[in-house]
Formats: structure tokens, C-alpha cells, sequence
């Protein structure tokens, strides 16, 4: 093995991945600015192997390399296969995010190096852009590594250049080292819970002690519910079967007084913060998620509302950037 790992984001819809469950030629993913460092010097001319080194994520279109390309991940369960994908947010770079969707069909990927200019029986390899599926071969190679428990995090490695004539993926070159890929059973190690007693609003709520609040046994939002989260912008999108209308569901009737939430990181409480109503005239100094700002491909958290929050931000507690990096769900 080598050595070293849009406005509406794409989701995995059901449409997509029913598409890459009949498929096992390659997809492709949606478009996302990120903060990695341009190379457009890049040598072309260098072999695969010689672009796959070093611990950075990476992706090269043309003479174009970013370097660290930022990169996201989840676990997929289908009824075909089960497996992950690996995001790698590069549009200011190459256009299109570009999601790799690695899959065992009838269960788990193969173990082992495997070489993705021939794969073996029971591997399924797809490349997505901007949630179109992308007609493509790749070379180079894959392996994803599984925990012995269910708790800890896969590893996916990756050195792959997509064949795709035609399309604006040609030549495309995509290299990450053991990233990690959040189990399912890490899914409460972020959790977003409301308070078990309707009655008590946003208000009444900022007036007691945090460990006093007695909260509602299942979240409403949880690790497993986020594709990735733009830790500068404080914006999360769905992951999976994780829609904005299962969430109003929950939430249910914000009214003026707001709906308190508690956002916890490994089971120790972060944040108070509220879901707000832009009818509301009274103000929050906390965490905010405005429901009528949601959108159909995520949320995001507002520092307060309406004014700008004063002194430490908790959406930046070091103790949930932790957890959101070692998940893999992290980008600037």
C-alpha cells in the first residue's frame, strides 16, 4: 500500500443511491468551498504513486493540487451493500465536491489493499459530482479498514485517479490517509436534545443552571443525522435518511418563546441554545436555529438572536470540534 490516508449540498437521496445500487461503475458529489492552500504549479507529469504521499489529503485537477483537501465521511447501510464515502470538498479547486462511494455489496467491502483498475467480486466502487452520478473507471487503490467493536471508527485509504472522458472529473486525482468514518454506534456521541417539559421555553431556560435542566431521553438531532459540518460558518447537512422535515416534526410549534435544545459532546452537556421563530421580538444570547432559515439540506446555528453573541462562542467548544473530528465530519 502507498504510504501516508452548493447551495444544496448532495445528500444520498433515494433516488442516488438506489442508482449506485444497481451500479458498480463510478459516481460523483456537490459543490463546497474550502480554505485549502492552492498549488497550481502542480507537476503534472508525476506518477500516481508520487502524488499519493504524505499525510495531507489532497486532490489535483490538471496542474491544480489543494493540499490539505479538506474531507468528509459517512457510514452507508443500504439494502444492496453495505460501506462508506469519502467527500472531499475541493470546489474552488476543481468545481465539484467529489464524493467517493466505496460498498460491499452483499455486506462489507473486501479487506486488504484492493486494486480498483480490477476489483474484486463483491467490491463497488462509485464516483459522485454535484449529486450526479458520474459514468467512470478508476485507478489505484482502496482499503478500508473496520474496528473490532462497533463504537470506534472505520479507516478509509484512498489513491485513486478517475478515468472519465467527457467529463470535467477526467484525470481527477483524489488521495487521503486512514480518515476516519463514524460507526453507527458513535451516532450519540453528539446529540442535540431537547428539555423533557414543553411547558419550559428558551427564556425560563437561560435562567438555570445547565446540569439542572432535565432533558428528553432521544435527540432530535445526533452525530449520525451529519453528513459534514463548516466548522466557519457553524453549518451542518443531512446525512442519509436525516431530513429538515423530521426535524420540524420534532421541534413542533416554536411559537415566540422558542424551543431550548442542550447540545451534548460525549454525554457532557456543551450548550444551552434554542430553536427561534423570526416572528419573535425577544432576543437570545445563545445558540440559535432560526426554523424558518433551515433548509432542505441542513441547518445552521446562529451565535445568538438576533444580536452577535458576546465573549467565548460555545458552538466552538473544543470538546464538540473533538468529537466532529474524530468522526470525520469536520470542514473549515
Amino acid at each position: 500500500m502507498w504510504t501516508g490516508s452548493s447551495s444544496i449540498a448532495w445528500l444520498i437521496t433515494a433516488a442516488l443511491l438506489a442508482s449506485a445500487c444497481g451500479s458498480s461503475t463510478p459516481a460523483s458529489a456537490t459543490s463546497d468551498a474550502t480554505d485549502s492552500a492552492i498549488d497550481s504549479t502542480a507537476d503534472t507529469d508525476q506518477g500516481l504513486t508520487a502524488f499519493c504521499q504524505g499525510s495531507a489529503a489532497k486532490v489535483q485537477r490538471g496542474s491544480t493540487v489543494v493540499s490539505p483537501a479538506a474531507v468528509s465521511s459517512s457510514e452507508l447501510v443500504l439494502d444492496c451493500c453495505m460501506g462508506v464515502v469519502a467527500r472531499f470538498h475541493a470546489a474552488d479547486a476543481i468545481g465539484a465536491r467529489v464524493d467517493v462511494l466505496i460498498r460491499g455489496m452483499g455486506g462489507n467491502p473486501p479487506a486488504g489493499d484492493l486494486d480498483l483498475a480490477n476489483p474484486p467480486t463483491g467490491l463497488a466502487v462509485n464516483i459522485a459530482s454535484d449529486g450526479t452520478m458520474v459514468t467512470a473507471s478508476l485507478s489505484g487503490t482502496v482499503r478500508l479498514d473496520r474496528p473490532a467493536n462497533y463504537v470506534d471508527p472505520s479507516h478509509v485509504s484512498l489513491c485513486a485517479e478517475v478515468h472519465a472522458p467527457g467529463s470535467p472529473l477526467d484525470g481527477v486525482r483524489l488521495y487521503v490517509s486512514s480518515f476516519p468514518v463514524a460507526s453507527l454506534g458513535a451516532q450519540d456521541r453528539l446529540t442535540f436534545k431537547l428539555l423533557s417539559d414543553p411547558k419550559v421555553t428558551a427564556q425560563t431556560a437561560a435562567t438555570m443552571p445547565l446540569a439542572s435542566l432535565v432533558l428528553a431521553t432521544e435527540p432530535v438531532i445526533r452525530l449520525s443525522s451529519i453528513a459534514w459540518y463548516e466548522g466557519g460558518k457553524h453549518r451542518a447537512f443531512w446525512d442519509q435518511l436525516a431530513t429538515t422535515a423530521a426535524l420540524r416534526n420534532k421541534v413542533g410549534n416554536v411559537s415566540t418563546q422558542g424551543v431550548p435544545f442542550v447540545v451534548e459532546a460525549d454525554g457532557e452537556r456543551i450548550y444551552l441554545g434554542t430553536f427561534y421563530s423570526l416572528i419573535s421580538s425577544q432576543t437570545f444570547a445563545g445558540p440559535t436555529i432560526v426554523m424558518e432559515n433551515l433548509s432542505a439540506d441542513g441547518f445552521t446555528i446562529d451565535p445568538a438572536y438576533p444580536a452577535p453573541i458576546t465573549g467565548a462562542d460555545p458552538r466552538s467548544d473544543p470538546r464538540i470540534l473533538k468529537v466532529l473530528t474524530e468522526m470525520g465530519k469536520l470542514v473549515p
